[in-house]
């Protein structure tokens, strides 16, 4: 069931669902940083700091 009131085709959904899976999403940084470290160690390459 989609939230009442946010734009799903501009991405309003994406955004709050992303939002809330962050916020809630118990280690995640460590995560992001393991999945970083087997993209590096795979590819050589890595990624771009935002």
């Amino acid at each position: 069931m989609l939230p009442e009131g946010q734009n799903v085709v501009q991405g309003e959904w994406a955004q709050a669902f992303e939002k809330n899976l962050d916020a809630n999403t118990l280690f995640r940084q460590t995560g992001v940083d393991l999945w970083g470290l087997v993209n590096y160690a795979l590819f050589r390459r890595a990624a771009q700091a935002s």
